[in-house]
């Protein structure tokens, strides 16, 4: 017998190197190759691998026969498989269980046969692993072991394509189950297979797109400026052309342009390139991206940009604007009597005409400027590529203004009704970034409400002194704060005489003592803080000191039958609360009514007069008097004299200063005496300051008076001195 160069450091090293090998290869190399392997191993000539599972017929493999020779073969193999257990014959001549079969004895190239069976998954043998050789030789048990393990190996890889088999059916399954589309691609663009999903995707089925190119599915846009898949995948995507991942422009079977998402994977199959398409019909996605772009950037009633995306563009102008070395102007809306608009006829009548002045304003400016609006009734309109020389640029930003000024004055159809309005607007130009985006937009707002101030319907330039003025408003603003806080107000009192100059009463007035700046004149900080609505809590204030001071002169029968005056704002009075604030101060204080006189001047008689004659009422039924502060000056209504509970008329000063030289003077201050005379309502003069003064008011009749000819306004402490 031979014995074969055999050795066990080879054997595990052909085993170890098939086991690295042939994890990716094909089934069929993969058996082949382990033939190989064990006809090297065993040093035969001949080794056969056979499946008798009809299902499996495609793994035979052999080494070293003829197509005729196999059927020889299977005779010794059908008894492997038989018996299902090693098998080795030495010498078949010699072997009586095969000696007298011609198929073996005419078969000069089987002496030698050793065989294992392989086993399928339930364990029962479906095959045999046999190696043959035309010499005879012995077969040892450590040589059985070894074709047992070279049998377990095909056992194996047979476990695992039925495992990938059984993967690949349920990842079929899930392919075809997904919403999204698969699509295979070979290297040219031919499209192999074509999933439900992408059939739902594009229209189309699987039989009308295998066997076309993709083309067909992309927008011929996308082909014509960006790439064609019909050239070669694996350098395109190598050279960037078509990527990976990436959003494309896919056409419907119904000619519908949709947006997709394509992700491509490279896979080899047998030697060859193919690509992986996963498709997603992206076009929910994008509607919700571009809902949420228009909602972050757009104002949702006119369409036009808000604040967030001017900002954005204004940045992009000024630097335009410093690169072009060309000015640009900022243009701040604001239509004017837009509330009434509101109050009158509703809010959806003010939405239509705030649509059609963001039409026209389009209409009305270059394509390349930006229309934005604010908010409210508020618009802003960025013009750029003016003039380099900024006398010229503001020139033409005011015909900018000015044409929408015309533009907006025009009649509007509101529907139901007609409607004419018009728009201040103020103006800045710039031509670099010295000034911020917010700079830019105070100094526009700054110079529309100088546009309001001067009779609305106007053009008003920034001016750089309005931002002096405005950063000391600010500042008196955030002192006026800090006076409240820390209690800088005073209460200085100015005498009111009768007809013989018997002291009838005073005057409360008002007065800022700022640590730093001294004295501050009301003037200056009155009108800030009722627009602020810090008069309010100030107001309340200066209320509440004239009671505790009422009360006070009460225990002194000299004091007692002294009337104070208390001025109070428009906006102090307007606030729901005002005849609880009244009484609170009075009876927290213990004061006498009848001896608090509240001044009222005649524009809160023009806002609302039946609210305003409930309070009156209210409060005068308790005891409380009024009188109209600076009569003639502004409403100079007889209504509601008639109507409201007035107990005195009060001349302004403005009459009383010329009325020993001015004619008209004198014919007002009669008329106010003579109606006031009428109506049965006292009358005092005020800012009385020369004794000349004094007799030609009583000459008049006036028979109070009010001014320095009596005393200037002073602290309490001093008044009686």
């Amino acid at each position: 017998m031979i014995t074969p160069d055999y050795n066990i450091n080879e054997a595990e090293r052909l085993l170890a190197l098939q086991n690295t090998e042939l994890l990716d290869t094909p089934p069929e190399e993969r058996f082949d190759r382990i033939t190989r392997l064990a006809r090297r191993f065993f040093a035969v000539e001949t080794c056969l691998l056979t499946l008798v599972d009809s299902d499996r017929q495609w793994f035979k493999s052999k080494v070293g026969l003829e197509e005729n020779q196999t059927s020889r073969d299977i005779s010794f193999c059908g008894h492997t498989i038989l018996d299902d257990r090693v098998l080795a014959v030495a010498d078949a001549l010699q072997d009586a269980r095969f000696s007298a079969n011609p198929l073996v004895t005419n078969a000069p190239h089987i002496r030698f046969y050793a065989g294992a069976p392989v086993r399928g998954p339930g364990g029962l043998p479906i095959g045999s692993l046999c190696i043959f050789d035309p010499s005879p030789r012995d077969f040892t048990d450590e040589q059985e072991r070894e074709l047992r393990d070279f049998a377990d190996m095909v056992e194996y890889e047979i476990a695992r394509i039925d495992k990938a088999d059984e993967q690949s059916k349920q990842m079929l399954a899930i392919i075809e189950n997904m919403i999204d589309g698969v699509i295979t691609i070979n290297d040219i663009g031919i499209i192999r297979t074509f999933s439900r999903g992408a059939e739902h995707i594009f229209g189309y089925t699987s039989d009308e797109m295998v066997g076309f190119n993709v083309n067909n599915l992309i927008n011929s846009s996308h082909l014509e400026h960006h790439y064609n898949f019909t050239s070669n995948f694996t350098g395109a995507i190598k050279s960037n052309v078509i990527r990976s991942y990436q959003e494309l422009e896919a056409l419907h079977k119904d000619g519908t342009v949709f947006p997709i998402e394509l992700g491509l994977a490279e896979v080899e199959q047998l030697g060859k390139i193919n690509f992986i398409g996963i498709v997603r019909d992206i076009t929910q996605r994008k509607k919700g991206e571009n809902e949420i772009h228009q909602l972050a950037f757009y104002d949702a009633l006119t369409l036009l940009p808000n604040r967030r995306l001017l900002l954005d563009r204004l940045q992009q102008i000024i630097a335009n604007c410093a690169r072009q070395n060309r000015y640009a102007a900022l243009l701040f809306l604001d239509l004017d009597n837009f509330k009434n608009l509101n109050d009158s006829s509703g809010h959806n009548k003010g939405d239509l005409l705030l649509c059609q002045v963001a039409a026209r304003l389009i209409k009305s400016v270059r394509q390349g400027d930006t229309v934005s609006r604010l908010g409210g009734d508020e618009f802003v309109v960025v013009i750029e590529g003016l003039s380099s020389d900024r006398h010229e640029a503001a020139n033409q930003a005011e015909d900018a203004a000015v044409k929408i000024c015309v533009t907006l004055a025009q009649e509007f159809d509101l529907g139901s009704f007609s409607y004419n309005g018009s728009a201040s607007i103020g103006v800045t130009i710039f031509n670099s970034s010295r000034s911020s985006l917010e700079d830019l937009l105070k100094q526009a707002d700054m110079a529309m409400y100088k546009a309001k101030a001067s009779g609305r319907n106007s053009v008003h330039f920034f001016d750089p002194q309005m931002q002096v003025a405005v950063s000391l408003r600010a500042a008196m603003q955030q002192d006026l704060y800090e006076a409240l806080r820390m209690q800088q107000f005073q209460v200085h009192y100015q005498k009111q005489v009768g007809q013989h100059g018997q002291l009838i009463g005073v005057e409360a007035l008002l007065r800022w003592a700022h640590p730093n700046k001294g004295f501050i004149s009301p003037a200056q900080f009155i009108p800030l803080a009722e627009e602020t609505g810090l008069i309010v809590p100030i107001g309340e204030w200066v209320l509440r000191e004239a009671c505790q001071t009422l009360a006070h002169w009460a225990s002194d029968p000299a004091k007692a039958n002294l009337t104070i005056a208390v001025n109070i704002s428009v906006v102090q009075f307007n606030k729901k609360d005002i005849v609880s604030t009244v009484l609170n101060a009075l009876n927290a204080s213990g004061a006498k009514p009848h001896n608090l006189k509240l001044e009222i001047t005649e524009s809160l008689l023009a806002s609302d007069v039946e609210n305003v004659k409930v309070k009156m009422l209210e409060l005068q039924r308790h005891g409380v008097t009024f009188s109209i502060d600076d009569f003639g000056t502004g409403y100079s209504s007889l209504f509601y004299l008639k109507q409201l509970p007035i107990h005195q008329l009060k001349i302004d000063q403005s009459f009383v200063r010329d009325i020993i030289d001015s004619p008209n003077d004198q014919a007002i201050a009669q008329a106010v005496i003579t109606l006031a005379v009428a109506m049965q309502l006292n009358v005092i003069a005020e800012g009385v300051e020369t004794e000349a003064q004094r007799i030609m008011l009583q000459d008049l009749g006036c028979g109070a008076y009010q001014g320095y000819l009596f005393g200037k306004p002073c602290a309490l402490q001093d008044l009686f001195i």
